[in-house]
């Protein structure tokens, strides 16, 4: 099972790494959306732009090494039975706030691949929750639950533990809509939730320093008729620990919508808050992350998105990013669960409705054109024609006299039209 997920290089499924899965969402952009979207640039056309504008991408080996590291580490202590290393694992990763190459933490993708290999299935969640419903075989869940008994102080264990019993819970719900549930379902999603609750709720995460507790506490009150103050506060206390994980702001920004616990103007509400939180390492960075994630499932948010604030922010989060671009790499793709866009690039190219782009619309290209070292590290393949169209407002100076503008490893070259002869 192992050798398959390897070897998965482009599948793409739904939610928290991947070399841009969605590369192909932006060409279901109707035509008229885009002509909308380059509004001023009528008469420059994107065709001209396919002689002319030149882009290349690729991949980082070394990203991809990293993560089979961590993969072969997961399937080694899950082929010896040993809950405890696997907690002790999990508590380095989280303790030492580990990266791969590409920034996604290195907690996160040794546990969704842990989650993958013992669960008995997974599915999709239809938009009505932003967690992948993964069913853990039984046997399993029994033996983490006795392991957990033997040291009822691991911090690592319980929180492990609870995120199972968080899967199971949604997976005997299922990932229908909430008027579709039985009550079955019901019964199961709250057997497991006041479980995980029983575990998790003992430790602090702020005085274990455990980004990992602030994850699991902050999803064990999703979908809870008085869960907002707790998820608020586990909210503050995953950005204190970890501010510059960005799973935390996809998460902030879809569960303070109005399906869950607010509404369009709460989430960007959320966002300000967010941005407050962690201006001390991401500046204003924030404020775009989280409002661009409600974007992309509510188009009403916009109406309440501070549109310079926005695009200033846009920039803030590139420079941030400029060593860093948090791309979506090739093996992860293969869970739905690893699919949500960390990458800023990903979160205007993956957008089917343009409203990140609508907002931002001329000063995307701007923006793109100073980060240009940073497009090696996105996997554009298979949105060349909207990338085109985006880029072609940073470079139209350039395009509009005829040069050739190539975009490869970092770099751009600009090759000047040869001079017209004149009689």
């Amino acid at each position: 099972m192992h050798t398959f997920f390897r070897s998965l290089p482009g599948m793409g499924l739904g939610l928290l790494a991947l070399p841009f899965v969605a590369l192909g969402a932006l060409q279901r952009l109707p035509a008229a959306l885009l002509r909308r979207f380059q509004g001023e640039g009528a008469g420059f056309k994107a065709e001209f732009l396919e002689a002319n504008l030149v882009i290349d991408s690729f991949t980082d080996p070394a990203n991809e090494a990293a993560q089979d590291a961590l993969h072969d580490r997961v399937t080694a202590l899950l082929d010896k039975e040993d809950w405890v290393g696997m907690a002790a694992f999990l508590e380095e990763l989280d303790q030492t706030r580990a990266r791969l190459p590409n920034g996604i933490t290195s907690l996160s993708v040794a546990l969704n691949k842990l989650r993958w290999l013992v669960s008995d299935f997974y599915e999709n969640p239809l938009f009505c929750n932003d967690e992948i419903a993964f069913s853990v075989n039984a046997s399993v869940l029994e033996a983490v639950t006795e392991a957990h008994r033997a040291n009822p102080e691991n911090y690592a264990l319980a929180a492990l533990l609870g995120r199972l019993h968080l899967d199971c819970g949604w997976a005997a719900r299922g990932s229908d809509w909430a008027h579709r549930v039985d009550e079955e379902g019901w019964a199961a999603l709250n057997s497991h939730y006041a479980q995980a609750r029983a575990l998790v709720t003992r430790f602090d995460p702020i005085a274990y320093n455990s980004p990992f507790l602030a994850e699991v506490q902050l999803l064990m009150n999703i979908g809870l008729s008085e869960g907002y103050d707790r998820f608020q506060s586990a909210v503050e206390d995953w950005v204190e620990l970890d501010p510059t994980d960005r799973r935390i702001y996809r998460l902030a920004a879809f569960y303070s919508l109005e399906r869950w616990f607010g509404g369009d103007e709460e989430a960007v509400e959320m966002a300000a808050l967010c941005a407050e939180l962690s201006k001390d390492t991401l500046s204003d960075g924030a404020y775009f992350l989280v409002a661009a994630h409600a974007m992309h499932h509510d188009e009403e948010v916009t109406r309440y998105v501070d549109v310079d604030r926005f695009v200033a922010s846009f920039r803030t989060i590139l420079r941030a990013s400029a060593s860093n671009s948090f791309a979506q790499t090739r093996l992860l793709a293969a869970l739905d669960d690893a699919l949500t866009p960390h990458s800023p690039f990903s979160l205007v190219f993956d957008d089917p409705d343009g409203r990140v782009m609508l907002l931002l619309r001329k000063r995307t290209g701007e923006v793109l054109r100073e980060n240009v070292p940073q497009l090696d590290h996105t996997a554009i393949r298979g949105r060349m024609a909207q990338l085109r169209a985006i880029l072609s407002y940073g470079f139209e100076e350039e395009l509009r006299r005829g040069a050739r503008v190539s975009l490869s490893g970092g770099t751009v070259e600009i090759t000047e039209p040869p001079e017209i002869a004149t009689a």
